[in-house]
């Protein structure tokens, strides 16, 4: 299969599509009871090799630069005399720069320690059984299908899962671990500590141990529970039912009890236990119909294949299955999802019909036979037969196991009653599990500056402790051996000691400055505001019935402080709803252009229509044409048709068989295709409507209809598509002419770099039609074709069948072939596909730009298409001068801002990547061409500059004007990887990244996953800014994860972003209310929530502090015992949480009225250390006032009604009211 069937699934690519990415393959999401499927930044980075191949930065792009002179550049260059040479090239080498350097060591040390733990574990016997201390397999793996007792030998991991984060025995020590990793924690546990040596601490031990109790009891249950509800679900799954063969019957099994080795039946619907290869199936061919959404994300029905040596095994013939005897050699486990080396030798039950025709030409039906085929001579089947013995594909031979043959665990079989297969990996070796791994951990900058903050509130305690210790130890060396009250002479010793004595009194009595009950506010507050965000009605999308949708609450802040937004463009900006607009045939181009133009166009060619002056164009009389559907009754296209023109019936012939598109039947019996892309289904869907109907699939065959008339077209060899080759290929058999001919469709400059010599008018017609499709914003495919002889398509055929058995390297060894076939091919023409802009879009753009959120724009799509979304999505204008940065020459033609004046444009590759950036940083800003700071090899000076041409507080960003900032960076993938690399950031990233600050928008084109995560790091990273990365395919879940916080967008290529985002809206305009209005809130609720905690907390603490001067500083408490415990807890928690709840600081409308108020959350205006220490002032000023008010009021001494005097208690009593009240 291609598309999202092959590796490119994972990048959800396409072809002519957002996704057409070069790009090794990545690792998809996915969540599994709670437990989110991720990749590790490690591994990610590992997977993907570091080189990218080039791609197609947009033949015929308009947009160049302006020139500036280089005597006037070296006027102004103040760097070294080697360097003044040559302005543009610096003949340092950059330092490489690892801002997560770190990090990375610490994951590697905590790698290391983990693994040499699960080493030494797994050479204790009944250890080594445990699931996650087995030692992991490294070797092929061989099993004997249907035999317990030979594959029992090998040891393999049963079949249960286990999600759960803690087992009974871990739960308490691995929850402490995770709760005291909270500095505040830590600071109640030492506390409590100190409490339980006797004569230390002023207070009853209670009062520290009770709340640190309550707050990790609270937590420790919130986890227990989640972590049950996994169990519990665990158990469901393990204990579903299933049937396996065994003793010649088949008998219901627990999916727990499933065995390597077992053959299983499965039933219509029935989700898939186990991963399987498929023996047989219902189907027709062998052919099985499966749901992989629950695994992959992807809602498309893939299909799957059993081997024609398996396909005649049937249920009910159990005798058959008994006499059946294979062997299967195989990979060992891992998380490939889309990729699978094995091969099968069969001893005895094969198919004995199977590998009795030629390789080339599939098996025909009994009632139906390929027009234009021939018999076979006795000769060609001896000699076919001596091929596949040569081949592997005889009797005693190893037939070949692909990802084609395979059912993955999670998937669910539809549209076939049942299926048979081998079981190969079982419970947490099956593909799901390997790929389960908990989500990328993330915390809000919030969260972060508060710990920021309660490191200096200890600091500010242990000063506080220090001082009482020290005026304890001074009052009694001055006078207080004297107070025999205080009972001092019967402990008499040096007045340090009792000084040093009194340090950790006063520490357990300050404790309370810090609110221990914090962590327990901010979980309720959160948690109830990500249920604000679901029940938004505004964000509701009635057409999908889709909510927005929180998969975390840790984050809910974070939305009121974004500040640069990087977005998808295909399905994000986009419907992904693809319409078949224009085709280019021949050099002639059918269809209107979109706008004025082409509506001028079809007006007039209505006209003509209903003069009666074109043939064929009857279509149009009834005056109902619509410009969208043009190019259905475009009259050129169907004098064409009429004339059966050579040219346009092979075209449309390529787009209806040349596809991976599934036919399914719908509720009213109507035929409903399945495609693994909405670019794949508009072109079949077209050309279904211009007279070439897909009617059918079988095995080796697709069935359409031309005209009325049926053809069926023998399918010879697939080259599947995938991100490396952006292309797809099928080898057929022509019905009409016997002839084997290769179809290829795929991208542009894929297509255009294998056609054969003699084309170059057609190939220029093409192009500029290529181009004129891209500025209108169009999608567009290049389409190819090719004749080859027989005898060189046996050859082929040959090698292609060797490569296909290869246990090892067979993918590549595929595509190394595939190469050798798809060449010298004859150009067609091109397709261009509309995909419209989301409603309300450019106006959520703007508004997002006006609240000070910059906007870059990360796509797969050429840097032409992109350019004109900027255009519609509001992000450029005319007035908006484009620095380009391309891989491939471009026209030399004005820039868009007005200017003429241009310079010869050099594409840009390895040796050049720095002197033409330094080029268009002399001509857009000179300024950055400053006296001491032009070495590149300063990577600290070189961050100190984009920080100052950052911040809006800088020098520098005075003298900026608006003009000046009027500039937008175009850079394709091709060059973007020459700026950063995989390995990390240097000079030269850094001096990109601050040309791109400069400007008001940056749009990278034809970027791969690894690429859009890159951009996204280089500014989370270097700028520490909050980031937001928002995208609706599996493509995008890279940057999604990279970014500090990722939204989903409901859309049509799956749910993989969905399940790995932090929030998922169903359309981009929600944005806006998901930043402005909930963002704005719940960042403001959590500041005065965290103000406030810090606030109430100093104005208890310090009274006790105060009172000291009338108590020799001997750590004497106003409060209870009692009292303090709860104080947090009861008497202060209600007030706080309803205002963090409940209050609107600002209304709705006033944040899209006024979006420039969203700036003070970028800033951080609501909390800063000098706002922090404002609160905390007032908090010390108003516990001195308080403390001494209530002091002299009971100055002179007041007594009960039975004449007891009031004594220190009821003092505090005082206080405490005053303080609450």
């Amino acid at each position: 299969m291609n598309g999202k069937g092959g590796p490119d699934d994972i990048l959800g690519s396409d072809e002519g599509s957002d996704e057409e990415v070069d790009t090794p393959e990545t690792k998809p999401g996915k969540k599994m009871n709670g437990s989110s499927v991720t990749v590790k930044d490690d591994e990610f980075n590992d997977h993907v090799s570091d080189e990218e191949p080039d791609v197609d930065g947009g033949e015929g792009s308009t947009r160049n630069f302006k020139t500036v002179s280089r005597s006037q550049h070296v006027s102004r260059w103040r760097g070294p005399k080697s360097i003044r040479k040559n302005p543009f090239k610096r003949t340092r080498k950059p330092k490489l720069y690892k801002p997560w350097k770190g990090q990375l060591l610490l994951d590697r040390i905590k790698s290391k320690i983990w693994t040499t733990f699960k080493t030494i574990m797994g050479k204790i016997p009944l250890i080594s059984r445990l699931p996650m201390f087995a030692p992991e397999e490294t070797g092929q793996r061989e099993i004997v299908v249907g035999d317990r007792s030979a594959n029992g030998t090998k040891r393999y991991a049963g079949n249960s899962v286990s999600t759960t984060k803690y087992s009974p025995i871990t739960f308490v020590p691995k929850n402490l671990y995770e709760q005291f990793k909270r500095l505040a924690n830590i600071w109640f546990l030492i506390v409590a500590l100190i409490q339980l040596i006797p004569g230390i601490s002023p207070l009853n031990p209670a009062s520290s141990i009770v709340p640190l109790v309550f707050v990790l009891g609270v937590t420790a249950v919130k986890e227990a529970l989640e972590d049950i509800k996994r169990r519990i679900s665990d158990t469901a799954v393990n204990n579903r039912k299933t049937r396996y063969f065994s003793n010649g019957e088949w008998s219901k099994i627990a999916w727990r009890g499933i065995k390597v080795g077992d053959i299983i039946k499965l039933e219509k619907d029935e989700m898939i236990p186990a991963d399987m290869i498929i023996l047989s199936t219902s189907e027709q061919n062998g052919i099985a119909y499966i749901e992989t959404a629950d695994l992959d994300g992807e809602t498309n029905l893939k299909v799957r294949q059993a081997l024609e040596a398996t396909e005649h095994l049937s249920p009910d013939d159990t005798s058959a299955i008994s006499g059946f005897k294979a062997h299967i050699n195989y990979e060992p486990p891992n998380p490939e999802l889309y990729k699978f080396e094995g091969a099968m030798d069969i001893q005895s039950g094969r198919n004995p019909n199977a590998g009795t025709k030629k390789k080339h030409e599939p098996e025909e039906d009994d009632e139906e036979k390929s027009e234009g085929s021939d018999h076979e001579s006795e000769d060609e089947k001896e000699t076919e037969k001596e091929k596949l013995q040569s081949n592997g594909g005889d009797h005693s031979g190893h037939l070949s196991v692909k990802v084609d043959q395979t059912l993955w665990r999670g998937t669910t079989l539809r549209n076939t009653q049942w299926a048979i297969g081998v079981v190969i990996f079982t419970g947490m070796q099956s593909k799901i599990m390997k790929n389960a791994r908990d989500p990328p951990s993330k915390r809000s900058s919030l969260e972060i500056e508060m710990n920021r903050t309660l490191f200096q509130i200890f600091l500010f305690a242990l000063v506080l402790d220090f001082f009482g210790g020290l005026w304890a130890g001074i009052w009694v060396s001055a006078f207080g051996w004297d107070m025999w009250y205080l009972h001092l002479r019967e402990i008499r010793s040096s007045a340090a000691l009792f000084g040093v004595v009194g340090f950790p009194s006063w520490l357990i009595l300050l404790n309370v400055i810090i609110p221990i009950s914090l962590y327990v506010y901010m979980e309720v507050v959160k948690l109830i505001l990500v249920v604000w965000i679901g029940w938004d009605a505004e964000m509701y999308d009635a057409k999908t019935d889709t909510r927005a949708k929180a998969n975390t609450s840790n984050l809910t802040e974070e939305l009121g402080q974004i500040e640069f937004v990087f977005s998808d463009k295909t399905g994000t900006l986009t419907q992904n709803s693809m319409e078949f607009k224009r085709v280019s045939i021949s050099g002639i181009a059918y269809g209107a252009p979109l706008g004025d133009e082409g509506g001028a166009r079809v007006s007039k060619e209505l006209d003509r229509a209903q003069g009666g002056q074109e043939k064929g164009t009857d279509v149009l009389s009834d005056g109902s044409l619509k410009i969208d559907d043009y190019i259905y009754s475009d009259p050129r296209l169907q004098k064409a048709f009429d004339k059966e023109d050579d040219s346009v019936m092979e075209f449309f012939r390529v787009l209806a068989v040349c596809h991976s598109v599934l036919i399914q039947q719908g509720e009213n019996g109507e035929p409903v295709y399945q495609a693994a892309s909405p670019d794949e289904e508009a072109l079949v869907a077209a050309a279904k409507k211009l007279g070439f109907e897909l009617t059918g699939r079988k095995q080796g065959k697709v069935v359409i209809s031309v005209k009325g008339k049926e053809e069926v077209w023998p399918i010879l060899n697939i080259m599947e598509f995938n991100s490396d080759r952006k292309r797809m290929s099928v080898v057929v058999r022509d019905p009409n002419t016997d002839e084997v001919k290769l179809y290829c469709k795929g991208a542009d400059n894929m297509v255009f770099d294998r056609l054969g010599s003699g084309q170059d008018k057609l190939k220029a017609d093409t192009l500029a039609h290529l181009g004129e499709f891209a500025v209108e914003g169009l999608r567009t495919l290049g389409v190819a074709y090719k004749i080859i002889p027989e005898d060189e398509y046996d050859e082929w055929a040959k090698r292609y069948h060797a490569a296909s058995i290869k246990v090892k390297g067979r993918e590549q060894a595929l595509d190394d072939v595939a190469e050798e076939i798809e060449k010298d091919m004859v150009l067609l023409g091109a397709t261009a596909i509309e995909d419209k802009l989301q409603d309300g879009v450019p106006e959520a753009i703007a508004t997002l730009l006006k609240a000070g959120i910059k906007m870059w724009v990360l796509t797969g799509d050429k840097m032409e298409t992109a350019i004109n979304i900027g255009y519609s999505c509001c992000l450029l204008d005319n007035d908006i001068d484009q620095i380009i940065f391309s891989a491939v020459q471009l026209d030399e033609e004005g820039s868009e801002g007005g200017d003429s004046t241009h310079f010869e444009q050099k594409p840009i590759n390895e040796e050049n990547a720095e002197e033409e950036l330094e080029r268009r940083i002399a001509y857009y800003f000179p300024e950055m061409i400053d006296e001491e700071d032009a070495d590149l090899g300063d990577v600290e000076l070189q961050r100190k500059r984009v920080d100052e041409g950052y911040t809006e507080k800088s020098p520098f960003a005075d003298k900026r004007n608006k003009k000046e900032r009027r500039k937008a960076v175009v850079i394709d993938g091709a060059s973007l990887k020459h700026y950063l690399k995989p390995s990390g950031f240097d000079a030269l990233s850094l001096r990109f990244l601050e040309l791109s600050m400069r400007c008001k928008v940056v749009i990278c084109c034809r970027v791969s996953p690894l690429q859009k995560a890159l951009v996204v790091r280089l500014v989370k990273t270097l700028l520490r800014a909050v980031t937001l990365s928002i995208g609706d395919g599996a493509n995008d879940v890279p940057m999604i994860q990279e970014a500090q916080v990722g939204v989903g967008i409901s859309g049509k290529e799956g749910t993989q972003a969905v399940m790995n985002a932090d929030y998922a809206i169903a359309q981009f305009r929600f944005l806006t209310r998901l930043l402005l209005v909930h963002g704005t809130w719940s960042y403001r609720r959590m500041c005065t929530l965290l103000l406030y905690s810090f606030y109430k907390n100093i104005v208890f603490a310090l009274p006790n502090f105060w009172f000291g001067i009338w108590s020799a500083f001997a750590a004497q408490s106003l409060f209870d015992s009692w009292t303090v415990s709860v104080y947090n807890i009861l008497y202060t928690g209600l007030p706080i949480l309803v205002v963090a709840i409940f209050d609107r600081p600002i209304e709705a409308q006033e944040m899209y009225d006024y979006p420039e108020l969203y700036k003070r959350g970028i800033l951080g205006k609501e909390f800063t250390a000098q706002r922090f220490w404002v609160w905390q002032g007032l908090g010390i000023l108003q516990g001195i006032l308080i403390t001494y008010f209530g002091i002299f009021a009971f100055w002179q001494g007041t007594a009960s009604s039975n004449g007891w005097t009031h004594g220190v208690f009821t003092l505090g009593t005082a206080i405490l009211n005053a303080i609450i009240w």
